[in-house]
């Protein structure tokens, strides 16, 4: 694996863990439902409701990074993670009781060993062109109208003014960097939490001078990659794959249905080409 597709995983990864860690969540299970005393007393500690987010955060990356029907490979390795992260709980995290220091020690070790398998397993697809530059990971991007500005592909701000609550905007994936009409442009994929139950996936462009307008693909649906082909006209078409769920389901169903839409680049915005 390639440091440019490594720096570009460690920067998805701090994207998710800043989403995790800044969710209204007490923690990532039901507070109301606290299983044990390691549950009651993470729920009961802002700082381990915090760590168990953001470990949380790492683990689901994993689960989701790719669609299962990509391999045995990959569906081998989700289910002894799945095993794995079961064990931990059970013998190591539950073994804590209410012990704060235990805890502490537990989801810090915990968080470090997910963070060094996603460095090595998380991949969301590149393809073709030369390699990705940092400029889509610290640029402006119009989503619905408002201009949102990255910081080492991430954004948080108040969902509204003077509420505790966070809007969380990240880089999740991008394309490799094609030169169209001498100009660099990447493609990327931005994921937009506005504080509530929604999670929306927009497609959009990065390029010198800004880029064009985030298109709406979906909510809570799960990326796969996104990629710049160069059409016979000498412009670009943006490609896109992510997993969606059918009609009419529940979000809570997991998406598993293969959506592939093409957009071409026409005078600064994305425009889909259908049919």
């Amino acid at each position: 694996m390639s440091t440019n597709m490594k720096r570009l995983m460690t920067a998805a990864l701090g994207a998710a863990l800043a989403f995790g860690a800044l969710s209204a969540r007490a923690a990532s299970f039901d507070c109301a439902h606290a299983a044990n005393a390691a549950e009651r007393a993470i729920c009961g500690t802002p700082a381990l409701g915090e760590l168990d987010v953001r470990m949380a955060a790492y683990y689901e990356m994993l689960q989701n990074a790719r669609p299962a029907d990509e391999g045995m490979a990959y569906r081998e390795f989700r289910d002894a993670l799945r095993d794995e992260q079961q064990r931990w709980r059970q013998r190591t995290r539950d073994a804590c009781g209410a012990r704060i220091d235990c805890l502490t020690n537990a989801y810090t070790a915990r968080i470090a060993a997910l963070r060094g398998v996603a460095a090595e397993r998380l991949v969301l697809r590149m393809t073709g062109g030369s390699a990705a530059s940092a400029g889509a990971a610290d640029a402006t991007y119009a989503i619905e109208g408002e201009s949102i500005t990255l910081a080492n592909g991430e954004s948080v701000r108040p969902a509204a003014p003077g509420s505790a609550m966070k809007r969380v905007t990240t880089l999740v994936a991008r394309s490799a960097v094609a030169t169209i009409a001498g100009r660099p442009v990447e493609a990327v994929l931005l994921s937009d939490d506005p504080g509530g139950s929604g999670r929306f996936l927009y497609v959009a462009t990065a390029q010198p001078g800004g880029g064009a307008p985030a298109v709406l693909l979906g909510d809570r649906v799960k990326p796969v990659s996104v990629s710049i082909e160069r059409a016979a006209t000498g412009g670009a078409v943006v490609v896109v794959e992510y997993l969606d769920r059918p009609e009419g389901a529940p979000f809570a169903q997991a998406p598993t249905i293969k959506i592939v839409r093409r957009f071409a680049l026409e005078q600064g915005r994305l425009v889909e080409q259908r049919g």
